[in-house]
């Protein structure tokens, strides 16, 4: 009977394992925080946007089949000089993001620091994003956050979004 009981009690404790094991993270030089959901992984790719070579960092975490992720670029001198330029590379992030989830970008766009989701179909059923896009002086910087659309875990994007701390310029 102690065996059942001991038994028991551990089965009971695992069911109760939180999914979520939420952790901040400091991202770029310091610029940017976030509180992510796990550990994440950080992956960085080469992008080019008129002529200037940009070093964009995602740094991603994935519960079920939830990702909390933040995209970072810190901009080329070329980039921070030019407002109008600018501009138009958060445009295109933006764009970029709506057309990723096969939808048209709505006009007016999302400013910087916005909030904003978008509903969009993957050969595996429908899918959520929800998202804010930052420009500042000095880097691009998005906050993201994509599951299943039946399955979105919205207090959990809410806590995500919320932790999102930017301290450039």
């Amino acid at each position: 009977m102690r065996i059942f009981t001991m038994l028991f009690m551990s089965v009971m404790l695992l069911g109760c394992s939180p999914d979520y094991n939420w952790r901040t993270v400091t991202l770029g030089t310091g610029e940017v925080s976030a509180y992510f959901p796990d550990k994440p992984l950080a992956q960085q790719r080469n992008l080019n946007f008129v002529g200037q070579e940009l070093v964009f960092s995602l740094t991603s975490a994935t519960v079920a089949d939830a990702v909390f992720a933040v995209g970072y670029a810190t901009l080329p001198p070329g980039l921070r000089d030019d407002s109008v330029v600018r501009q138009d590379l958060m445009v295109a992030a933006i764009r970029s993001l709506y057309q990723n989830m096969g939808q048209p970008a709505p006009e007016p766009l999302p400013q910087s620091g916005q909030h904003f989701q978008v509903d969009g179909q993957v050969p595996s059923g429908p899918v959520r994003l929800r998202a804010t896009v930052w420009l500042t002086q000095d880097a691009l910087i998005q906050g993201l956050v994509s599951a299943s659309a039946s399955t979105f875990p919205t207090e959990q994007a809410d806590e995500f979004f919320g932790s999102l701390k930017i301290t450039t310029n």
